[in-house]
């Protein structure tokens, strides 16, 4: 492991300097992101893509490498680190080779979407036997944050001041937190990918040529990969699914609890953070992105599994 001197990227999203002379590296281009970000850059002819995960997040890198290197052993398209990761103070830097391919245009084509779903489950087959043991540090299963105490306590305080909006959130975690602790076992799990969106997949000539985006990876219940890649109306992404790997009845009832929770990762860290400073009692929190999640309808779930079971939503 090497280290460079302490420093956080540069407000214009300039790469450091002192990265770019070892690594060789020239024409850094700014591609996004907050708490991670991603430039691509060029070594020579070749196309590379410089990935920065900040140390106040989830940061287990370790364990990251691990799983995208078990994927690669098993014929997955994971991206590959080509140079030692640079570690600091602000957090991590890693080099990856460019993959090749476009994400797929279209998110609401319904058979595309199908055609994910259906990826995603033959994707949980080869990741839940990689052999990655353990959890990622910094990662809980949906039932552990749904239930954590000091998350009832902030959302006390944010229903104070703003009872309709606190009142929809407190419905949703306890109907969560009493869903998820009926259905605690005898769910198939494994390493899940976290962010199986359709901008993390890469296609080439109609063939998949990439995966990106492992900053989520860890083990779960497999139905808790549905948080982001289904994200509460994508039905066509479990329909697909569930033609591969067929749901149990347990998992069809965990996947809006399980959403759900997903929803609070954060929240007890942002209220407590607001809450604290001066002039956070008469200047609410906004979790305004939450609510409006939390309030989104399935089609495809009511009809498998009734209504919502939300007292007083």
């Amino acid at each position: 492991m090497t280290h460079l001197s302490t420093g956080r990227p540069a407000p214009d999203e300039t790469l450091p300097g002192d990265l770019l002379e070892q690594w060789r590296l020239s024409d850094a281009s700014y591609l996004g992101g907050s708490r991670s970000r991603t430039w691509r850059v060029r070594r020579g002819s070749s196309a590379f893509a410089v990935k920065w995960l900040s140390a106040n997040v989830r940061s287990d890198w370790r364990y990251e490498a691990r799983v995208m290197a078990a994927l690669r052993a098993a014929n997955w398209p994971a991206p590959v680190l080509t140079e030692e990761p640079i570690v600091r103070g602000d957090g991590v830097w890693r080099l990856f080779a460019w993959l090749p391919g476009d994400p797929a245009p279209v998110e609401d084509d319904a058979a595309k979407e199908y055609a994910r779903g259906r990826l995603l489950a033959e994707f949980h087959a080869a990741s839940s036997s990689l052999g990655v043991a353990g959890q990622r540090d910094g990662f809980a299963l949906p039932r552990e944050t749904i239930s954590d105490p000091l998350l009832d306590q902030w959302l006390t305080v944010h229903e104070r001041r703003l009872p309709e909006e606190g009142r929809i959130l407190r419905a949703y975690r306890e109907a969560a937190a009493a869903q998820l602790a009926d259905h605690e076992s005898d769910v198939p799990s494994g390493v899940i990918h976290g962010d199986f969106t359709r901008w993390n997949l890469l296609f080439d000539g109609g063939a998949l040529s990439g995966i990106l985006d492992f900053e989520a990876c860890h083990n779960n219940d497999l139905v808790a990969d549905f948080a982001l890649a289904w994200r509460g109306d994508h039905d066509e992404v479990i329909r697909g699914y569930d033609s591969v790997r067929p749901l149990s009845e347990t998992e069809w009832r965990l996947v809006w609890p399980t959403y759900w929770a997903w929803l609070f990762l954060g929240v007890k860290e942002m209220l407590a953070e607001h809450y604290s400073q001066p002039g956070g009692a008469s200047n609410p929190a906004d979790l305004e992105w939450q609510v409006r999640h939390l309030l989104k309808d399935s089609d495809l779930l009511r009809a498998r599994c009734g209504g919502k079971q939300v007292a007083g939503a």
